[in-house]
C-alpha cells in the first residue's frame, strides 16, 4: 500500500534523516491504557502509532497545513512510503468487514462494556480527536496479542479528517482512508521518501 504522512518542516527534520528508523510509536500495556497511565499524548482516533493517509498526498498535505506555525521559513512536507503488511496483522475497521464485526461484538460484551463505562471518564470522544476509541481499539489490539490470536501491525479505516478549509463544519462525511502504522518493520526499505510535487497540486 502507498501512503502518505504530512508534518511541517521543524517536524520533518528527523523523518528526513532516519526515515522509517524515525517512526517510534508509543507503546502502553492494557493496565496502563485502563488507568490513563499515559506520559505523552493521548491516543488518536485509531490509537497509538504513526498516522498515514492511504494514496492521497492531498489530504496528508492538508492535514498538516492546519497546525503550520506562524514561522517564516515553516512549511508543509509531505513524505510517501510503501508498506506491506499481511491482512492477518491489518486491522480494517470499515464497519462491513469481519474486523468491524468481531471489534463491535468486543465492545458489546458485557466486561468490556464496564470498561468502556469507566474509560469514558478518563478519555474523550468530544472534538475531531476521539481518544476514547483509540483506547478501545488500542485494548481490542492488545487483548489479541495477549490471547495469541494476532498480532495487530497497521489498523486502516475510512475516516473524515478535518482541515482548515472544510466547506462543511463538523462534517462526518468521510474524505480519506487513514492507515495507522504501529510496527515500522511494516515500512519496505528505502521507500520512505518526501514527496515532491509542486505544492499547487496538493491543493483542492
Amino acid at each position: 500500500m502507498r501512503l502518505y504522512h504530512g508534518t511541517d518542516f521543524v517536524g520533518s527534520k528527523d523523518l528526513k534523516v532516519n526515515k522509517e528508523k524515525a517512526i517510534k510509536p508509543d507503546t502502553y500495556t492494557t493496565k496502563q491504557i485502563k488507568n490513563h497511565d499515559i506520559k505523552g499524548k493521548e491516543p488518536g482516533s485509531l490509537g497509538y502509532g504513526f498516522y498515514t493517509f492511504l494514496d492521497d498526498p492531498k489530504i496528508a498535505y492538508k492535514f498538516a497545513n492546519k497546525f503550520l506555525s506562524d514561522e517564516k521559513y515553516n512549511h508543509t512536507v509531505v513524505f510517501e512510503l510503501e508498506a506491506d503488511v499481511l491482512s492477518d496483522n491489518l486491522l480494517v475497521l470499515d464497519g462491513i468487514s469481519e474486523d468491524s464485526k468481531r471489534l463491535n461484538q468486543w465492545l458489546h460484551g458485557s466486561k468490556v462494556k464496564k470498561i468502556v463505562d469507566y474509560l469514558a471518564k478518563k478519555y474523550s470522544n468530544q472534538g475531531p480527536q476521539k481518544s476514547l476509541d483509540g483506547a478501545m481499539i488500542e485494548l481490542y489490539c492488545l487483548t489479541l496479542k495477549e490471547k495469541h490470536l494476532a498480532k495487530i501491525k497497521a489498523v486502516q479505516a475510512p475516516t473524515h479528517t478535518y482541515i482548515k478549509d472544510d466547506v462543511l463544519h463538523e462534517s462526518s462525511i468521510l474524505n480519506g482512508v487513514e492507515v495507522l502504522i504501529k510496527d515500522p518493520s511494516i515500512v519496505k526499505t528505502g521507500s520512505f521518501n518526501i514527496y515532491k510535487c509542486p505544492e499547487s497540486d496538493l491543493k483542492f
